[in-house]
């Protein structure tokens, strides 16, 4: 995600409708100021790479942004049945 760019608050799709889907949210580097991901009302911060998120609900509220001066890089990982 490059700076400036945004992800409003949603819901993925297939969280809905997939049996037993599962989301897991990975950062590709280490925190900086202005790289944003909330989820739910959780501003998750401190992050360091490869540290591995897994949703506590996966149809729960989320998205993200970048206010920093650096691209925001991240991996998304989805499971379902």
């Amino acid at each position: 995600m490059q700076p400036g760019n945004f992800m409003p608050m949603h819901v993925d799709p297939h969280a809905l409708y997939q049996a037993n889907s599962e989301r897991y949210w990975m950062p590709w580097q280490d925190y900086q100021p202005g790289h944003i991901f909330l989820y739910q009302d959780q501003f998750i911060s401190n992050y360091k790479m490869g540290d591995l998120y897994r949703y506590g609900d996966s149809s729960a509220l989320h998205g993200a942004a970048n206010i920093g001066h650096a691209p925001r890089i991240v991996l998304q990982i989805s499971t379902y049945e």
